[in-house]
């Protein structure tokens, strides 16, 4: 049964460089014309958004997936305002910080994204799962010390933090490793 009341989850996780991870779903919120610091990767899970940017009106269902590049403004509304059950959609904030921890400083260019907007599904999944081990798993932050970590919990750690988000930079056609 869809909700009938809106609700948003902010997370900012320190043991993972500063990520920020937002969870919400809307009736009738209006985002006005803003900018962020960092870059926005979106996911659409249900309902519909209305995204300005770039001087284009983005309408984006569920599954869809939004990018929106650090300083550049833009706005969001319900795609479908005549559909009560409203939109529930999950975002990533990645600090520069995280994403050097993920490609090292060598290979870290400014993020900018080409396409605002994309439709695929295998992609959507892959988010949807990246964004829920950032908000739920307990995480690692490969700046921190690990002194005292016994060596095979810290190869998982490890690999599970490589994992969730080389996948969405990979599904974007970044190289990492």
């Amino acid at each position: 049964m869809p909700s009938t009341m809106e609700w948003s989850h902010i997370h900012s996780r320190p043991d993972l460089s500063g990520l920020e991870v937002l969870h919400a779903h809307f009736l009738n919120h209006r985002y006005p014309k803003h900018a962020h610091e960092h870059a926005v990767i979106g996911l659409v899970e249900s309902g519909s958004v209305s995204l300005g940017y770039r001087g284009v009106r983005h309408q984006i269902g569920a599954n869809g997936i939004f990018f929106v590049n650090p300083e550049e403004p833009h706005d969001g509304v319900i795609g479908d305002p005549s559909d009560p059950r409203g939109y529930t959609y999950r975002a990533v904030y990645p600090t520069p910080e995280f994403l050097t921890n993920i490609v090292g400083e060598d290979h870290l260019r400014q993020l900018h994204f080409r396409d605002a907007v994309v439709d695929q599904p295998s992609l959507s999944s892959k988010l949807r799962c990246a964004h829920r081990a950032a908000v739920q798993q307990t995480g690692f932050d490969p700046t921190q010390s690990i002194s005292g970590m016994p060596p095979g919990q810290l190869a998982d750690k490890q690999a599970a933090y490589q994992r969730a988000m080389s996948t969405c930079l990979e599904g974007r056609g970044y190289v990492v490793g």
